[in-house]
């Protein structure tokens, strides 16, 4: 069967070990009184847990073994361009300069992964 990166990635798991691995900012124990029984999550899942601070959640589901890097930089450019202009609206259109450059790094790199 072929599963489309979307899907792949949707369905990509992490384990209490893997989480460990990214040296979070909560202790071992804490980490695994959350995890309790269960061995691993989805990102999906790990978004719905409700007990764990939003902060924390997307700290764990925005990182590349979930999200392709392209993805990543896009998301991190979107959400710097919604928060610039309310921050600092007189340097925002430095920022916009950034932001292209940025994309258009992102376009080369997968132009250089296609052409070899």
């Amino acid at each position: 069967m072929n599963i489309n990166p979307i899907d792949r990635k949707m369905a990509a798991t992490v384990t209490v070990d893997d989480l460990l691995s990214w040296k979070p900012c909560h202790s071992e124990a804490k980490i695994r009184d959350i995890a309790g029984n269960k061995q691993e999550w989805t990102a999906m899942e790990i978004l719905a847990l409700e007990h764990v601070l939003p902060e924390d959640r997307l700290w764990v589901v925005l990182r590349p073994e979930l999200i392709d890097e392209p993805v990543l930089h896009e998301l991190a450019c979107r959400f710097a361009e919604r928060m610039l202009p309310a921050w600092a609206a007189e340097l925002a259109p430095g920022y916009a300069a950034l932001f292209a450059a940025e994309r258009q790094w992102q376009v080369e790199c997968v132009r250089e992964l296609l052409m070899g």
